[in-house]
């Protein structure tokens, strides 16, 4: 039987004791873009359907008509990437902040109020001097990408801020103690080493499941990585790389579930590490590799992060930029260094740097 991932069903105390329900244990989920500001949709969660959401990245509602849970793009393939979340100062509904890959509603609208369309009746219209009120809504979207903008960059302290952010939520629904109990249970840390080393004379290809970049943008949706990454491996990639930012990569750590299931081939779990919860999580998960940058953290953090991770059987592929960074890379004790040659601000190559 394939190892998997258990997801949790139980929200932790902290979050929990926020919550105010109603009869049915349940309470409004607002769905907001995160870039255009717009309220997309209304669904209801419970704990466990809010205990998902926290923990994969992607938004799992409770269907009061058909008493199941449900999660937006199973079925249309428009999925909703948990950014941000906010709770209510009354605690009995919570504002999440996502990308979406597509039109929200069913009926193929960006938003379900879009579907809906304006109260326009006489009593509305009479407080308006008889005109229905139609405020402009910019069109934000890029190419196809129907979630909003695409931000082209964002600094390192605020990628710092950004994730400490996300990793206190996940830690509040799954304290540090229960992945290091769950590390025990996951598969024995892969040889990456070996495997990038084992076509001598020849290049080892890592393949990577990416839907976007804040640089070059939307990608491609991957509705199944695991899929991809099985045709990666059969295609000869000694490894694969899985993006679990979300915020600007649209990535989830169901994907690399999903990939781990997939395939045998060491993995990397690409995303920023800041904190070594995330590094436990990693393990936790199956992960073989995972990466650190160098521009994005202190020099003694980053060694303490290094030695972490190969405390645990993995190896720390450490990114740099410049060769100053892969200096620093080199001091940490990392065996494994990957040299970066494209520009974070406008995405060209220099192939000067390598």
């Amino acid at each position: 039987m394939a190892w998997q991932y258990k997801h949790v069903t139980e929200l932790s105390q902290a979050v929990s004791q926020r919550l105010k329900r109603d009869a049915a244990g349940l309470f409004a989920a607002i769905i907001q873009d995160v870039h255009s500001k717009r309220v997309l949709m209304l669904g209801y969660m419970d704990d466990q359907a809010l205990a998902r959401t926290l923990q994969e990245g992607r938004v799992t509602f409770w269907s009061r008509s058909r008493k199941q849970y449900w999660r937006k793009g199973d079925t249309s393939g428009n999925y909703l990437y948990l950014r941000d979340i906010h709770i209510d100062c009354d605690g009995d509904a919570l504002l999440l902040q996502v990308e979406a890959s597509g039109p929200t509603c069913h009926t193929g609208e960006t938003s379900c109020f879009d579907a809906g369309g304006t109260l326009s009746g006489a009593n509305f219209q009479a407080g308006l001097g008889g005109q229905v009120l139609r405020l402009p809504v910019k069109n934000l979207r890029s190419g196809e990408f129907g979630g909003g903008r695409i931000r082209m960059s964002i600094s390192y302290p605020e990628i710092f801020a950004q994730t400490v952010e996300q990793v206190a939520l996940r830690e509040a629904t799954i304290p540090l103690e229960i992945l290091k109990e769950r590390q025990l249970s996951a598969p024995s840390p892969r040889n990456c080493i070996s495997a990038l080393r084992s076509h001598l004379g020849f290049v080892a290809v890592m393949g990577e499941i990416k839907r976007q970049t804040p640089t070059a943008g939307f990608l491609n949706p991957i509705e199944d990585p695991g899929g991809l990454a099985a045709e990666y491996a059969a295609g000869g990639a000694v490894a694969i790389s899985v993006v679990t930012d979300t915020p600007n990569y649209l990535g989830t750590i169901e994907d690399f579930v999903a990939v781990r299931e997939a395939v045998d081939v060491p993995l990397l779990r690409k995303e920023y590490i800041v904190t070594p919860y995330q590094i436990h999580e990693s393990r936790a998960l199956g992960a073989d590799m995972v990466l650190l940058m160098v521009g994005l953290l202190e020099p003694t953090v980053l060694e303490s992060l290094v030695d972490r991770v190969h405390s645990l059987g993995m190896e720390a592929l450490v990114e740099c930029h410049t060769r100053w960074e892969a200096r620093q890379a080199i001091q940490t004790g990392a065996r494994l260094i990957g040299l970066n040659a494209r520009n974070r601000e406008t995405g060209e190559v220099d192939r000067c740097i390598v």
